[in-house]
């Protein structure tokens, strides 16, 4: 009877640790079910791909030349591009102006610039060429593209960019694009924001292995008429639409934004030179760069000169003079307008109403009603 009480006990007791090890292991596997079922955190389904970077593909297009320019042709070279079209009077002068300006800055002959024309239908090689030599005739290293549809369509969508066409306005990217010498896209950049360019001129010399320069650029030299044509300013000065016609500026009078009437005295040209949004002529838009960290004191003082020296050349109606229509308000926008012979207009209800824009001028032919309700200039 002992032993038998004694075998009794020691079964109870395998069958005690028997079950604590079961009730361990069930735990132990409820854990591992529990936590293979737990949701992952940023699920990403096998089928759905990684979103790839914008990146410049392959093209084919010819500049202004008539050279044909691909990518592969610009490999070895690092190199900036950007996106106009020679009939725009908004955006692409504030664009050129920047590009022009940094091909001063930045003078390394390995160097290359791109400007693909997002106007395909009326950019031609021969129109391109008259904007380019409008801009910086000297200028070797600027290509100047002349684009296709579907072509310009694949780098636009590369470059994560779009391109949109609203009455007759082509509304596109103004940022400017920087390529090192593989063809990989290594950043973008404001073209309207002077940090921005700055930022840009400095990769580009880490790129090109060049120093640094700073203060004025000494290889923006020359006198005062070829300084005007080294930095593009008859770009904009030619097109009474884009800036105020020189010729009989100087001793004249200017009517500035917000500011009345001012002598266009030396003081003044200097001002709009260096620091040209200060003393933005009313009716213009702030397309003119900042040449003041670009140009020495004494470079300034030579453009000064040479505008002055246009006064007796040239006695055409421009901002100041007495005989020039005041700037009008475009009833679309509320842009101020100056009025030129370019300048689009439509005649309603015996007035005549003038646009910044085409695409502004077609909006208020459609519903002039629309429009009249709100301020705006007239002339008879």
């Amino acid at each position: 009877m002992v032993h038998w009480l004694k075998q009794l006990r020691a079964a109870r007791a395998r069958l005690r640790h028997a079950l604590s090890a079961t009730v361990v292991l069930l735990a132990l596997t409820g854990v591992a079910i529990a936590h293979f079922n737990e949701p992952r955190k940023n699920p990403k389904p096998s089928n759905t791909p990684a979103v790839s970077e914008p990146s410049l593909g392959a093209f084919s297009f010819t500049d202004q030349r008539g050279k044909p320019v691909d990518k592969s042709s610009l490999n070895g070279h690092v190199w900036i591009a950007d996106f106009v079209f020679t009939t725009c009077t908004s955006a692409c002068p504030l664009i050129t102006s920047r590009f022009v300006t940094l091909q001063r800055r930045l003078t390394d002959e390995r160097l290359r610039f791109v400007s693909f024309s997002v106007d395909p239908e009326r950019d031609t090689e021969s129109t391109l060429a008259q904007y380019a030599a409008r801009w910086a005739s000297t200028e070797s290293r600027w290509q100047l593209l002349r684009t296709e549809q579907a072509g310009l369509n694949a780098v636009l969508s590369g470059l994560r960019v779009g391109l949109d066409r609203e009455q007759g306005e082509i509304i596109h990217t103004s940022r400017l694009f920087l390529v090192d010498a593989r063809g990989t896209l290594v950043g973008s950049y404001d073209s309207a924001d002077d940090g921005a360019l700055d930022q840009l001129v400095s990769r580009t010399r880490e790129l090109l292995g060049v120093p640094a320069v700073t203060g004025a650029n000494a290889t923006v030299n020359g006198s005062g008429a070829e300084l005007f044509a080294n930095l593009g300013c008859a770009g904009c000065h030619a097109d009474p639409q884009l800036a105020p016609p020189l010729g009989g500026l100087a001793g004249s009078h200017v009517m500035l934004e917000r500011a009345g009437s001012i002598p266009a005295d030396d003081t003044y040209l200097a001002e709009s030179i260096a620091a040209p949004a200060s003393k933005r002529v009313a009716g213009y838009p702030n397309s003119m760069p900042n040449y003041g960290a670009l140009l020495s004191a004494a470079q300034v003082q030579s453009l000064v000169g040479y505008v002055r020296s246009l006064s007796a050349q040239s006695t055409s109606a421009h901002s100041g003079s007495p005989d020039a229509a005041p700037p009008q308000t475009d009833p679309v926008c509320g842009m101020s307008v100056r009025i030129t012979q370019q300048t689009p207009s439509v005649e309603y209800q015996g007035k005549t109403y003038h646009f910044c824009s085409a695409a502004c001028s077609q909006r208020f032919s459609a519903d002039p009603q629309k429009y009249l309700a709100g301020k705006h200039t007239t002339s008879p």
